[in-house]
């Protein structure tokens, strides 16, 4: 491999790594936003908040308990 095909790989190599890495934290960051104004239970100012946001797309939040096994 000459000198010039080496270089272009590890620069495209290196500009993909970078790419991905401001990817992943724009996504940490957004999720982490999102999370935390859910958790406030505040989405924005016009609305009755996230939560209430998020109940009338998906519903009330559910609980499951754990399945009980018992013999006679």
């Amino acid at each position: 491999m000459s000198g010039k095909r080496l270089a272009a790989v590890i620069l495209i190599y290196a500009a993909t790594s970078i790419a991905w890495a401001i990817l992943g934290r724009v996504n940490q960051v957004r999720s982490s936003d999102t999370y935390s104004r859910l958790a406030e239970g505040t989405w924005d100012e016009s609305s009755e908040g996230a939560r209430a946001s998020v109940q009338e797309l998906w519903g009330e939040p559910q609980t499951q308990c754990a399945p009980a096994i018992w013999t006679t």
